[in-house]
């Protein structure tokens, strides 16, 4: 028996909590997820390098580890001019993000709104990260809008792996 006969035939599986408190975004991120699902390839390329650039921007001015390590390799946001000057940073490890955890804290968070959350720890112990609240929505509305372009319904019977 799949897994799909196993939950239709044996056990009540119900979709994972997401009612949140929508806040005023979240009709914002429908919207902005209905007018993206019509953009070419080009236009999803260019979005994504857009938010990938402000990304590293923000952490270059904000976060003082980024901001120490590009500037060890003599890299300012204003080099990242293709996904190839990405390619080239330099990748960080996990045991390096436990030895950092406040200088891998944005100079902002004190203003920001967010929540404390963990990874499953399937590495053997779960790592804590801080999470901006307004991901929840976003995520909130992603789930909504792909489920409704599938087919699936608030309710029904689903695993989410």
């Amino acid at each position: 028996m799949n897994i799909v006969e196993y939950i239709r035939k044996n056990e009540k599986v119900t979709v994972p909590f997401y009612g949140l408190t929508r806040n005023k975004h979240h009709k914002e991120y429908l919207g902005f997820f209905k007018r993206s699902s019509l953009w070419s390839q080009e236009q999803i390329q260019n979005w994504q390098f857009q938010k990938l650039w402000e990304i590293v921007d923000y952490a270059y001015r904000h976060v003082p580890f980024y901001h120490s390590l590009y500037k060890s390799i003599g890299f300012e946001p204003g080099d990242l001019k293709s996904l190839k000057d990405f390619e080239a940073l330099p990748c960080i490890s996990k045991e390096m993000i436990k030895e950092n955890e406040q200088l891998l804290c944005s100079d902002q968070s004190a203003n920001m709104e967010y929540r404390v959350d963990f990874t499953g720890g399937s590495t053997g112990q779960p790592m804590r990260f801080l999470i901006d609240d307004e991901l929840y929505q976003r995520e909130d509305a992603a789930y909504r809008f792909y489920w409704k372009t599938t087919g699936f319904s608030v309710g029904e019977k689903c695993i989410v792996l």
